[in-house]
């Protein structure tokens, strides 16, 4: 959440368009589903300053893609739009459409 902190802080922030994170090489995360609630839950409101944002994310692991989707739930009512992609060929050119 400490990233978050930084983000949300920069004035910067309002004019990001998109986040690109890579989980394609973790094979466990020490994360539960209340750390997805939580950052969801916080990316929930950086939306009322930031509310045009795509978050593509980059994943396999079974349980990092469960954890993903509890996140994405908590966004529901923003106008960010997260998917989960297998490569980042894909997740550029989602990014960019």
């Amino acid at each position: 959440m400490g990233v978050n902190n930084i983000l949300y802080g920069d004035r910067r922030f309002e004019i990001i368009r998109y986040q690109l994170f890579d989980f394609s090489k973790i094979d466990d995360l020490i994360a539960t589903d209340m750390d997805a609630r939580v950052v969801g839950t916080l990316d929930k409101s950086a939306s009322i300053w930031n509310n045009d944002m795509k978050g593509a994310i980059l994943a396999s692991n079974p349980k990092i893609i469960e954890l993903i989707n509890i996140y994405i739930d908590q966004l529901d009512g923003t106008n960010w739009q997260v998917k989960i992609f297998s490569n980042l060929e894909s997740a550029n050119e989602w990014i960019n459409s």
